[in-house]
């Protein structure tokens, strides 16, 4: 098959950063793909693909209407002639389902979280099969968007990387270090993830000397996160350390004592996944599938409510009992490895493709 992957731009983010290894399994399985993003935006997602030497098309480099991306789209397909649409995101699912609609050409769509466009669900029988990068959105998908259940499959947007480990566990003695990956925009919480620390320091002063926080990723609340740090003078605490190649973010992970996920809402959250595959415990909202893989006291601890009071909390705990922190960590290797290993991964996408090759792909 002739795959064309549209997403809606290449700007920093998980979704972005996993392309390669779809686009691996797309290819092991005899299949070519041609990348193209409706928008540039930040283009800071574009640098996994230019690791692995892939090449896209970019149709807009400023923010532009959906119609005129739709126009663009359409004269892509007529010319190179793809066999399927497959969309990424909400805006380059509108626009691929319309181009398809136009164009004859059957749209699949990946769904990457428990949210949606009002739009999605308004024409979602525009795309012949959805795929849920998780379970949970899986679920969404049939119960809130109306998918017929035959019309979605999963395939988890996560395939682990064995190779990085935590190399030791704190054990009660030097700094705490705290970590978390993601755009620094509001879908991440972190100002609450911030207060949080303000709260423990406040109460655990001397504590509090020993914990430090780093946030790997950019996003347009740079500037505002910054100004809270530097407002309640967090700066030998709290360090914004921007993007990082591939291997200098596994090398991160390694470095950790505790991962901390915050989110207002996610799907399958990759990040936190690679740092539970490293052996790291979690501290997270029950968000998407991180209200599966984070259990209170078992792979981590589970932020609900008051989160500050709550981040604060568990972090007296950790002080009071850093054993927790390997026991929980080695728990959440063990789970994250079996079910999201290479094996799993393209196994998945396997399935997915022969579908589609079968029942959508005209002959």
């Amino acid at each position: 098959m002739k795959i064309l992957y549209l997403i809606t731009s290449l700007e920093n983010g998980g979704t972005q950063f996993v392309i390669p290894k779809i686009v691996e399994v797309f290819q092991r399985l005899g299949h070519s793909v041609e990348i193209v993003s409706c928008e540039a935006r930040d283009m800071l997602g574009a640098c996994r693909l230019d690791e692995a030497g892939l090449s896209y098309t970019v149709m807009a480099n400023r923010k532009r209407s959906k119609i005129r991306n739709i126009i663009s789209l359409v004269q892509m397909v007529r010319k190179s002639r793809p066999d399927v649409i497959w969309t990424s995101l909400s805006a380059a699912t509108f626009v691929g389902q319309i181009a398809g609609k136009l164009t004859g050409v059957p749209v699949v769509s990946w769904k990457h979280s428990a949210t949606v466009r009002s739009y999605t669900k308004a024409i979602q029988n525009f795309s012949e099969l959805w795929i849920a990068d998780s379970a949970t959105v899986a679920r969404f998908l049939e119960t809130d968007v109306g998918v017929q259940k035959s019309r979605i499959m999963t395939w988890p947007l996560y395939c682990c990387d064995v190779s990085v480990m935590v190399p030791e566990y704190w054990k009660g003695d030097g700094v705490l270090r705290l970590g978390s990956i993601g755009r620094l925009a509001e879908q991440k919480n972190y100002f609450v993830l911030l207060e949080g620390l303000r709260l423990f320091r406040e109460r655990n002063p001397a504590r509090a000397e020993r914990v430090c926080l780093a946030i790997v990723g950019e996003g347009h609340q740079r500037n505002e996160l910054q100004s809270m740090i530097n407002r309640h003078d967090m700066q030998r605490e709290v360090s914004l350390l921007g993007l990082l190649s591939k291997q200098d973010t596994a090398a991160f992970l390694g470095n950790l004592h505790l991962y901390l996920q915050p989110s207002l809402f996610e799907g399958m959250c990759l990040a936190a996944h690679e740092a539970m595959a490293a052996g790291l415990p979690v501290m997270a909202t029950p968000v998407g599938e991180l209200q599966k893989s984070v259990r209170e006291h078992e792979t981590g601890f589970v932020l609900t409510e008051a989160l500050p009071e709550m981040i604060c909390a568990s972090l007296e705990k950790i002080f009071s009992d850093p054993s927790v922190l390997e026991r929980m960590g080695k728990q959440a290797m063990h789970e994250v490895r079996t079910l999201y290993g290479p094996e799993t991964f393209q196994k998945n996408g396997a399935l997915i493709l022969e579908k589609i090759s079968k029942e959508l792909v005209r002959a």
